[in-house]
């Protein structure tokens, strides 16, 4: 593929994993997009103005953004429409100084599932269940990459087009020309320069945000599919186990299985310890993000800014979505190594004091392995409860909104 040049070659470059097609290639490219390499505890930052330049512009046209909502405090719909992309922005840049902070952690938890997923594949079950949440990690990640992109590429379009669309009308292009991004700009860009200017700096923007949000989320994503699918691991293996000898099942096999479940609880305790910030802010800040852009969705008044706030909104849907399935898929797959402990055995069978370590095996496998966010829990529920909280902030703005008129 032409975009394999892209990538970063390191010294210590992990191999790849037979039987397994398109594995982790989302997440290689969004993050060498930002001149990251997730997989190299060598040479994890490989190309630094890929890093900063992007990120700087959008770091330098968060405060003139905020400065715009502020300006126009008394106009919801201005105030929404500057802020919607602001929330996006700071997500992005608290994900992008949160990897850095830790990216000797998270590429030392990658490499350990990486080689774990190594060692399955020579058990062709096995290799198979890995397979399949890899191809679901892929399909979910190329789809909220596309979702993303198409999103960055509306906003940028949108202005042009509704300029376009005036101009038709008799207008002139540069007069009627809205920036792409609500911000007080020091320069005027109704000038060509200064339409170069305006472009190059939200484009700038635009891009760290696509990038430096898909890169943390796609290997958030790929993190909870293989941890989930090592849980389905176990309960295979403890089926067979079960069926060992006719059901005279030895310590050896047993231990095996405990030792796998302890190793599969420390890399999602690990991923839970490294992720847990992260999940944290997202939470925090969706509320206010789903509202606004529901707001811009309900009130904007062109429909070319409407199908990019409908966009947009998707996209924002989607990224709280993987968190909140992702947390959800280890923690249901977790809960469910507890059935097979007591369906896998025949019970009567088991010597004694197997049967004690098995009984323990099953108590501690009744404990959910839950992916918190410091005060709550990443599941499905909360999905729902952050749309109803979102739903009275909708509210709320359309009063003030009503109000102010």
């Amino acid at each position: 593929m032409f975009f394999k040049q892209w990538l970063p070659k390191a010294d210590d470059a992990l191999p790849s994993v037979n039987g397994l097609s398109r594995h982790f290639t989302v997440q290689q490219y969004t993050f060498a997009a930002i001149g990251l390499d997730p997989k190299s505890l060598q040479r994890p930052i490989f190309n630094k103005m890929l890093a900063l330049v992007p990120m700087l512009g959008l770091f330098s046209l968060v405060i003139p953004m905020i400065g715009y909502a502020s300006l126009y405090k008394s106009d919801i719909l201005k105030v929404t429409d500057a802020l919607s992309p602001v929330w996006e922005g700071l997500l992005a840049l608290a994900k992008f100084f949160y990897f850095i902070w830790n990216r000797q952690k998270v590429i030392q938890l990658l490499r350990k599932i990486w080689i774990k997923n190594l060692e399955v594949s020579s058990n062709p079950e096995e290799l198979t269940i890995i397979a399949e949440a890899n191809h679901r990690d892929y399909l979910f990640s190329l789809t909220f990459c596309i979702n993303v992109i198409t999103t960055g590429v509306l906003a940028l379009a949108a202005p042009l087009i509704i300029a376009t669309f005036y101009t038709l009308q008799g207008e002139k292009f540069l007069n009627v020309l809205e920036p792409p991004l609500k911000a007080t700009y020091p320069f005027d860009f109704h000038t060509p320069n200064g339409l170069i200017a305006l472009y190059v700096w939200d484009s700038l923007f635009v891009y760290f945000i696509i990038f430096g949000n898909l890169s943390i989320d796609g290997i958030f994503s790929w993190f909870t599919c293989n941890i989930a699918a090592h849980f389905r691991i176990l309960r295979l293996r403890l089926k067979y186990a079960g069926q060992e000898n006719g059901g005279n099942i030895t310590k050896t096999t047993v231990n095996g299985c405990i030792d796998l479940h302890r190793q599969t609880i420390e890399l999602a305790e690990e991923f839970n310890k490294i992720f847990r910030v992260n999940v944290f802010i997202k939470f925090t800040i969706s509320c206010l993000q789903i509202a606004c852009l529901a707001f811009q969705l309900v009130r904007g008044k062109e429909k070319v800014d409407q199908i990019f706030h409908f966009s947009f909104l998707t996209s924002v849907t989607l990224q709280f979505l993987l968190y909140c399935y992702g947390g959800q898929k280890i923690k249901d797959e977790s809960l469910a190594v507890s059935n097979s402990v007591y369906e896998s055995f025949q019970w009567q069978n088991v010597e004694v004091s197997l049967r004690k370590s098995l009984l323990i095996f099953m108590m501690r496998s009744q404990k959910a392995c839950d992916l918190t966010g410091v005060f709550f829990t990443a599941d499905l529920p909360l999905f729902l409860w952050v749309f109803k909280t979102a739903g009275s902030f909708i509210t709320m703005l359309l009063t003030l909104a009503d109000n102010r008129n």
